[in-house]
């Protein structure tokens, strides 16, 4: 996650560079006036603030799923008896998972995992 917002920091810092360096006009030259700068540093900033907001509400909405408290229901493929426990999303592995109150559960081959998705969305 890092690397894509550094990554996009660069960019825009090498596009700045790029349009602040003067390169040798050849033909008819246009005069520019600070109207067209001021419009284009709005556009930049309006675009810069967009990407911000995007990135944050991405990454809110990543934490905000990661941490949501799920029921895992642990059933027993042999017995049919089943155990449920409450876990947060991402402590949730392939074969093990953490309680909320920080158990450990490792499952046994003859187990399956069960994770409820209700009152989601």
């Amino acid at each position: 996650m890092i690397t894509k917002i550094l990554l996009t920091i660069a960019v825009i810092i090498v596009v700045m560079l790029m349009f602040r360096r003067k390169a040798p006009r050849s033909g008819p030259q246009t005069i520019e006036t600070n109207d067209n700068k001021r419009a284009l540093k709005i556009a930049a900033v309006v675009a810069l603030g967009v990407m911000i907001a995007g990135a944050a509400l991405w990454m809110l909405t990543s934490w905000r799923d990661a941490t949501e408290i799920v029921e895992v229901r642990v059933v027993n493929s042999q017995t049919g008896d089943s155990v449920l426990y409450q876990a947060h999303r991402n402590d949730i592995d392939d074969r093990s998972f953490r309680t909320v109150k920080g158990v450990r559960v490792v499952l046994a081959e003859t187990e399956r995992l069960e994770v409820s998705d209700e009152g989601r969305y």
